[in-house]
C-alpha cells in the first residue's frame, strides 16, 4: 500500500491521526457509531494511548449512511453484540462530572454543560471533533468518566436510577437514561489498570 493510502486510512476521517496498531494485537474490537466524527476521534484517542500496552486494535468500519439515527445504530450494535448510551456526548461529559438527569435522546443539556469545560467551548452540532487539544483535556479524566459511568450502571441495577422507570432494577439498556456503557468497553480493552 502506498504511504499516502496508509496515511489516509489512519486518519479515518477524524481530526486525530491513528497511530499504527500493534502488529500482533491479541484482540480486535469492532465499533459501530451513529456519529460521523466524535466517536471515531475518541476511539482513535484510546487506541493511540493504550493499544500497545493492552494489545488491542479497534476497527471502526464506516459502512453506514450519514443519516443513521441512534435507534438504527442500536439495532445494528445489538446484532454484533455491543451498546452504549445513544448519546456519546454524555460519555464525554462524564469525564468532568456525574450528571443523572434523563436525556430522552437529546443532547442540548449535555452540550451546554460540556461547552463550559476546558477545551470544549463551542462543542455541539457544528463542532464535535475530538481534537488533540480536547483529547489532552479528556485523557487525564478517563478514570473519572469510567467511575461515573460505572456508578450510574450500579445505581440502575439497584433500582436507584433517576429515570422514570427508576424502581425497575436491571431495566433494559435503552431504558437506562442517563447511562453509558463505555466503561465496559474500557474494561474489555484492559485499560482500567492504566488509569
Amino acid at each position: 500500500m502506498s504511504p499516502d493510502k496508509v496515511r489516509k486510512k489512519r486518519q479515518r476521517g477524524s481530526s486525530l491521526t491513528a497511530q499504527p496498531p500493534p502488529r500482533a494485537a491479541n484482540r480486535i474490537f469492532y465499533a459501530v457509531a451513529e456519529g460521523a466524527v466524535t466517536e471515531y476521534d475518541y476511539l482513535t484517542m484510546l487506541q493511540n494511548a493504550f493499544s500497545r500496552q493492552c494489545s488491542f486494535r479497534i476497527d471502526m468500519p464506516k459502512y453506514r449512511s450519514d443519516d443513521m439515527k441512534p435507534w438504527k445504530v442500536a439495532q445494528r450494535a445489538l446484532t454484533v453484540g455491543a451498546l452504549s448510551h445513544p448519546s456519546f456526548d454524555f460519555w464525554l461529559y462524564l469525564h468532568y462530572g456525574l450528571y443523572d438527569q434523563p436525556q430522552d435522546g437529546r443532547n442540548h443539556q449535555v452540550h451546554q454543560l460540556l461547552s463550559q469545560r476546558p477545551g470544549f467551548a463551542g462543542f455541539g452540532a457544528r463542532d464535535k471533533r475530538i481534537t488533540k487539544a480536547r483529547a489532552d483535556h479528556l485523557m487525564p479524566r478517563l478514570k473519572t468518566a469510567f467511575d461515573n459511568a460505572r456508578s450510574l450502571d450500579r445505581r440502575c441495577a439497584s433500582g436507584r436510577c433517576s429515570h422514570p422507570r427508576g424502581s425497575e432494577p436491571r431495566c433494559g439498556l435503552l431504558a437506562q437514561d442517563p447511562s453509558s456503557g463505555m466503561w465496559r468497553l474500557l474494561e474489555s480493552l484492559g485499560i482500567p489498570p492504566f488509569l
